[in-house]
């Protein structure tokens, strides 16, 4: 099993990459986490048009993440179980930290791994 399998990318890719997904996107969410409050992420009402401005904001640090994720270990009967692609980001602040989660089909994130020449970390 490999469930971790990550491509690296940074701003300049992300710009493109990441309407890209999304576009593809069986499932975005954005998440944030405010260890004042809780230490769980929780829902954000950030939309994701503001996530993808602020990920580009080059004051802010950023951990993007794309990853194939291998669920073959899971019962099959359950769609959620599928093999799927992890793309986004997480904030790395000293405030709150907020998440993009975007979902991929697995050819639509090889697909993307193709278009943007991504290499393996």
């Amino acid at each position: 099993m490999n469930n971790r399998k990550p491509y690296v990318f940074d701003r300049k890719i992300a710009k493109k990459l990441l309407p890209d997904a999304i576009k593809l996107a069986r499932m975005v969410r954005v998440d944030e986490l405010d260890c004042s409050v809780s230490f769980k992420r929780q829902k954000s009402n950030k939309t994701v048009d503001e996530m993808l401005t602020l990920c580009l904001d080059k004051s802010i640090k950023v951990l993007w993440h794309f990853i194939y994720r291998d669920q073959s270990f899971l019962p099959q009967e359950y769609l959620e179980n599928r093999d799927y692609w992890d793309v986004g980001f997480s904030t790395l602040t000293t405030g709150p930290s907020y998440f993009l989660w975007i979902e991929l089909e697995v050819k639509d994130g090889y697909d993307l791994v193709k278009k943007y020449k991504l290499k393996e970390h």
